[in-house]
């Protein structure tokens, strides 16, 4: 693992602070994946992914209910204690009511920082959804410049867009890694490395990561476990989760977590109309239950899950979180039909260290067996 991806999730605002003192640039923070960074990254900015707190969520309550999701209270909460005061405007695409809660309070209550919504398509497979997305990237597009005060150009868009895609092809070259048997690396170090290039900038992490690529086989292999397991599901933000999965003797080879592959899966595809092309990569890619798309991602994960030949998947879910909730039975039908074994886990703040363990090795357990 490279020693700076753990540092800059450990303390993102040091590693922040230094960059704009370095460059004299502007920070977007956001709430959700579907930013489009390409243009970010044309106009000079540098995007950051907002993670929650580790510890309760207590300020964020006074203004969000309990029973909204822990995912979105945490990532308030940095806001109101200044964890986040390096960020110059939160940008948030829309996606569910707990994180558009998020930032309208961000914006009411969290001092000097600008708030910017995206509207995007709910139904991706729909009539128009294209056109209205990119009419929405245009205007986003028109507040950067204007937010930043830069222009960009196709050439600018060019460049985003090769900055994001060099970053997401070299993440699928980890990936493929992790189909060995026993893995190059576990599942932590790879949702590490995609944490982290939500955190830095993009073009250090690719160097970076470039760099482990070219010598990632010097490192001894990691010890092989009889169980592979799949984790799918929302934000996990706290990698200390997966290491609990795996402390249990299970390898996690491979995840859909917005935190992991569905991140990065895939590329912008270039033609003339650039913001066409990046709008179509937010249609086409990888969706989360949010966004409805048939059964397009349940046919990926089982894809996924064949491919990295995985014998149990694990649901990791923000506690109260709707969207991912209301998916979990018909992904769950899909899952068993196909003879994938399945468990299903909350997520809150604190993390809930013992139910995991406990959970985990029951059913890391019950798949030894059944392997016998």
């Amino acid at each position: 693992m490279v020693p700076k991806f753990k540092e800059v999730i450990s303390d993102h605002g040091q590693y922040m602070n230094e960059w704009k003192a370095r460059t004299n640039r502007k920070v977007i923070g956001y709430l959700c994946t579907y930013l489009a960074e390409e243009i970010v990254y044309a106009g000079g900015l540098l995007p950051i992914r907002i993670i929650a707190s580790e510890e309760p969520p207590v300020n964020a309550e006074r203004y969000m209910a309990q029973w909204t999701c822990p995912f979105s209270r945490g990532c308030l909460e940095q806001g109101l204690t200044g964890q986040y005061d390096y960020v110059d405007a939160l940008v948030y695409p829309w996606t569910c009511s707990h994180t558009s809660a998020t930032s309208f309070y961000w914006k009411e209550y969290v001092p000097n920082a600008e708030t910017y919504l995206i509207s995007m398509p709910k139904a991706l497979a729909r009539k128009g959804a294209r056109s209205f997305l990119v009419a929405e990237l245009l205007k986003f597009k028109n507040w950067l410049e204007q937010f930043g005060d830069v222009k960009i150009e196709d050439k600018d868009l060019e460049r985003g867009i090769e900055i994001c895609n060099t970053s997401r092809r070299l993440m699928r070259q980890v990936y493929e890694l992790r189909r060995q048997d026993p893995p190059v690396i576990t599942g932590v170090e790879a949702v590490e490395m995609v944490m982290s290039s939500q955190m830095m900038d993009k073009e250090e992490h690719s160097r970076l990561l470039a760099q482990w690529l070219e010598n990632h086989g010097e490192r001894p292999r990691i010890a092989k476990t009889e169980v592979r397991l799949m984790a799918v599901g929302s934000c996990v933000d706290k990698p200390q989760v997966l290491q609990m999965i795996e402390d249990m003797g299970a390898n996690v080879v491979v995840d859909d977590l917005c935190t992991g592959s569905r991140y990065f899966w895939d590329d912008v595809q270039v033609e003339p109309d650039l913001l066409g092309a990046i709008g179509q990569r937010l249609i086409d890619r990888v969706n989360c239950p949010a966004k409805i798309a048939g059964d397009r991602r349940y046919q990926h994960i089982l894809k996924l899950a064949r491919e990295y030949n995985v014998h149990g998947v694990i649901v990791l879910h923000q506690k109260f979180c709707n969207p991912h909730g209301n998916d979990y039975p018909n992904l769950r039908n899909t899952l068993v039909e196909n003879d994938f074994p399945v468990l299903q886990l909350e997520l809150d703040i604190p993390v809930p260290s013992g139910q995991i363990k406990t959970r985990v090795q029951t059913f890391v357990e019950m798949l030894e067996v059944e392997k016998v």
